[in-house]
């Protein structure tokens, strides 16, 4: 802190200055400095020194007289032979409002790394005077091997320490002497690594002065930063010294300056500050008045930038600053603290003291806690700080603490009663001799309330903790206070947490709470618990009570059950099977409000998709009706005229057949000559059409017909008859989701016993339901229904050719079965894992989608009931019908099934 009018600085002034092409030795010619705003190079107060080449020492005398009180930033600039100026070099100081010269400097001191506190530091002799030089010895032998810093401050004869000046430095993990430097390298941007730089000759010795010239004709454009390191004897390299640069793409001079712009801390991107008034040219010079007034006290950057006639912006200049609001008038005390004898642990790290009602003055009694202070003379160091954030000097003040033995703890007892009022409270034992009861408000307050025994309170509204204690008047000593309850039992009646009239469905109930911290709960309808559940119409109320207090009743809470409407009937408009985006209308009954399985709500919907739809409609007071059975609608479009493939010769020889096969995908398949497969296995000679279709009212042209020969001779050259291989009808099975492998060679025979086994296979590699199928090397049929749940008949064809080249066709069903599956666990999170029951396949198992689900607890209550669950909206999630949440446990499930199917049971895991 500096209160003198002047600041003497002594600066060791180097230029550093960024070259495009090359780096040479500068001569400082002049210097400057400025206070707090930059008033741009060449603006500032001139320092004179004489020119001594690229290093210049001086000592300044720099007057401060101007300066406000408060922090302000000093910066000095020096100008080389190019006419370049260099960068500034600022440091931050702070003026009193004293215009007295500075106390002499008594006594100095120094510390590593972390402040101990003004005055706890390591002493340096020093000679008393205004100014003081001295060289210190500062040994480092406890510290460790690493980065550190070392500060050094001094006291006036006043009293008042100066703020540190701190210096960093590196410990090495060797106590020896440097050894004298033996080489040096540099490097551009990437450390090649120790010795692997380029050289530059230098004169060995404990230090080494070179100027090398440091090409950089092999950098390309923009910033780089040239290290230099160097060697000692014992081969051992230094940290490298680092210093950043820019390389142009052009040798040229800049272009003429044309914009400039500004903008505090976070840079808003170029050409998006705020701008400032300049005269274009090569250089430009200007002052500016700078806003502060939407910046929050404390430290600040400001960055200016300016912009070239070829459209390029430069790299922003920043200077840090320092905004405090300082209002004319005195500042409000906000905050105090204190420490008892002891260092001064530093400003803000003292025992806070809370200040109830900040101003220029307080007047306030502080407790001062002091447990644990010895006994004997004492001294209290109190210190307050303003709104601005600065605290005031330390006020002092002694003080005795007596050494006593604190009386025993007293015993007393709580008593209550119903209503406001006083309560007695009676300390039973503790006090002997001269020693007193005294009773507090707290546990902390001074002042007690009542000295004695038997104590009367105010009269209180709720139940309130007084504190008694023994004190001993001889020694002035007290126990510590143990906390006495005075308890206050309302008789108000309870508030329900349902009030007026609710309306609930028909079959739900509803839970009734009264407040917690009763002993007796009475409810109108006989219950004796704190909650209950209700499904019966009627008005309810409750008397709560606790030992010897009851309450009036609480008013009554009105359930109204409204009935649940009829499950609905959805007429449709016309057919249901859809051709060729026809529609048709589905409507629900009148009178309701309505939710579709479409996410639809009006009373009727156009529907045009295939699908499942339903409704569920709800009544004035929504309580909702059973889901309506649901309408299926099958829409499709008429199919492009079918081609036929033939599997086999048409010109049929012996007992000869071939295979005719219309397109997959469609469920109707009508032939000319009756039959209603897919693919027909013919062995008479005619012409054979198909006609194809998922609807009767959508059916394909009639496909170009295929003509059948019999040419009514013998296949074979050598007068015999060969008969194509037979291929058993039996259907395969498969369960949900399974995989079926069926060995062939045991459902194909050939009455010749010539089978072609290699022939074998499936004809278009898919089932009826589009499902791969294929044949494994050793003639198996392999049919994976993985991720495609359904129950019910698919269908394969296949194909199967003797040696002699007859073939045969045929249709097989597959019948997949399965039951659904019941998932035993479910944690209700939210985590998107298990959070509902999970009853899988409940939409492909036939029959299962009408079914009712029944969840009990262990006592065999049931706590949920579902008909028509669905794994989507209608699901148990661990809650009740009403929606309460159920405890974490095991719970018991039944499933019906309202079409002939078996009812299923067993248990559930429900955690939390």
């Amino acid at each position: 802190m500096f209160s003198e009018q002047t600041i003497a600085y002594w600066l060791l002034l180097t230029a550093y200055f960024l070259i495009p092409s090359s780096l040479t030795a500068q001569t400082i010619l002049k210097a400057e400095y400025f206070f707090d705003t930059d008033p741009g190079n060449g603006n500032g107060t001139p320092i004179t020194f004489t020119p001594t080449g690229g290093t210049v020492v001086f000592t300044t005398s720099i007057p401060t007289t101007s300066l406000s009180t408060g922090f302000h930033q000093l910066a000095i600039r020096v100008k080389e032979t190019g006419g370049l100026w260099s960068e500034f070099e600022h440091r931050g100081f702070y003026l009193t409002s004293s215009t007295a010269d500075a106390a002499n400097i008594v006594a100095a001191e120094y510390f590593f790394d972390v402040d101990p506190g003004q005055g706890a530091g390591i002493s340096i002799p020093v000679t008393a005077g205004a100014t003081t030089n001295f060289v210190a010895s500062i040994p480092t032998s406890s510290l460790t091997s690493g980065f550190h810093f070392l500060a050094i401050r001094t006291k006036g004869q006043d009293g008042r320490w100066s703020l540190f000046e701190g210096r960093g430095f590196y410990i090495t993990a060797s106590t020896s002497n440097v050894p004298n430097l033996t080489a040096a390298e540099y490097f551009f941007d990437t450390d090649p690594g120790q010795g692997n730089g380029t050289s530059i000759p230098i004169t060995p010795g404990a230090t080494a002065n070179f100027i090398a010239s440091v090409p950089t004709a092999s950098l390309a454009p923009g910033f780089h930063f040239v290290a230099i390191r160097t060697k000692g004897p014992d081969g051992k390299w230094g940290i490298f010294e680092s210093r950043g640069f820019y390389i142009t793409s052009s040798t040229t001079d800049a272009p003429n300056i044309t914009k400039a712009e500004y903008f505090f801390d976070t840079d808003p991107g170029q050409g998006n500050g705020t701008p400032i008034s300049i005269t274009p040219g090569a250089t430009s010079n200007f002052t500016i008045s700078l806003p502060s007034a939407g910046l929050t006290p404390g430290f600040h950057f400001l960055a200016i930038r300016t912009k070239g006639a070829d459209g390029q912006w430069g790299i922003f200049e920043s200077r840090g600053f320092y905004f405090s609001p300082i209002a004319s008038a005195a500042s409000d005390i906000v905050a105090a603290e204190y420490y008892i004898d002891g260092v001064d642990p530093g400003e803000g790290n003292g025992s806070p003291l809370t200040v109830l009602t900040p101003g220029p003055t307080i007047n306030q009694n502080f407790d001062i806690t002091i447990n644990g202070v010895p006994s004997g003379a004492r001294t209290l160091n109190i210190r307050a700080k303003d709104s601005k954030g600065i605290w005031s000097q330390i006020a002092t003040q002694p003080f005795n603490v007596l050494a006593c033995t604190p009386p025993s703890l007293p015993t007393a007892t709580g008593n209550s009663r119903c209503n406001s009022g006083t309560v007695v409270l009676n300390a039973t034992s503790g006090a002997t001799g001269s020693q007193v009861y005294r009773w507090y408000a707290d546990a902390n307050s001074t002042a007690p309330l009542f000295t004695g025994a038997s104590f009367t309170t105010p009269s209180l509204s709720a139940s309130t903790d007084f504190f008694v204690s023994v004190f001993d008047p001889g020694t002035l000593c007290e126990s510590n206070r143990v906390a006495v309850t005075a308890g206050i039992i309302t008789t108000t009646p309870p508030v329900l947490n349902i009030t007026g009239s609710v309306t609930i469905c028909e079959g739900n109930s509803i839970t009734l709470s009264a407040p917690v911290g009763f002993v007796t709960y009475t409810w109108s309808n006989g219950e004796a618990t704190r909650e209950i559940s209700v499904k019966t119409a009627g008005d309810y109320t409750v008397v709560v009570g606790n030992a010897t207090c009851q309450s009036n009743p609480s008013a009554p809470a009105t359930i109204v059950v409204s009935t649940k409407p009829a499950k609905p009937i959805v007429t449709p408009s016309g057919t249901t099977t859809l051709c060729d985006g026809a529609t048709v209308t589905l409507t629900a009954p009148a009178g309701f409000s309505y939710t579709w399985s479409t996410g639809a709500t009006t009373q009727a919907i156009v529907v045009s998709a295939t699908g499942s739809y339903s409704v569920v409609v709800a009544n004035a007071s929504n309580c909702a009706s059973a889901p309506s059975d649901a309408i299926q609608v099958i829409a499709t479009t008429t199919p492009t005229k079918p081609v036929i493939e033939v599997f086999g010769s048409t010109a049929l020889c012996g007992i000869n057949t071939v295979g005719l096969l219309a397109p997959s995908g469609f469920s109707i398949y009508q032939w000319s000559n009756g039959q209603t497969t897919q693919g027909i296995t013919v062995s008479a000679a005619g012409t054979y059409s198909v006609i194809v279709g998922n609807a009767v009212s959508c059916l394909s042209l009639p496909s170009t017909g295929t003509v059948v020969t019999a040419t009514g001779q013998p296949c074979s050259t050598s007068g015999g008859t060969n008969a194509p291989p037979v291929i058993d009808t039996k259907p395969f099975a498969a369960t949900i989701e399974g995989k079926l492998v069926a060995d062939l060679t045991l459902r194909i025979s050939d009455p010749d016993n010539n089978i072609n086994f290699s022939s074998l296979r499936v004809i278009n590699n898919i089932t009826s339901r589009g499902v791969f199928a294929t044949i494994s090397s050793s003639f198996e049929l392999e049919v994976d229904y993985a991720n495609v749940p359904f129950t019910g008949v698919d269908r394969i064809t296949l194909e199967v050719c003797d040696l002699a080249g007859a073939c045969a066709q045929q249709v097989i069903d597959i019948e997949v079965v399965g039951e659904v599956e019941v998932f035993n666990g479910i944690t209700p999170d939210g985590d998107g894992l298990n959070d509902f029951l999970l009853i899988k396949y409940l939409d492909v198992v036939e029959g299962a989608a009408k079914n009712k689900v029944t969840i009990l607890n262990r006592w065999g209550d049931a706590v949920f009931e579902m008909d028509d669950y669905d794994n989507l909206s209608r699901v148990f999630t661990g809650q009740t019908n009403s929606g309460s949440d159920l405890p974490s446990g095991t719970y018991f499930y039944k499933i019906d099934f309202l079409q002939s199917k078996s009812s299923i049971n067993g248990f559930i895991t429900l955690k939390r």
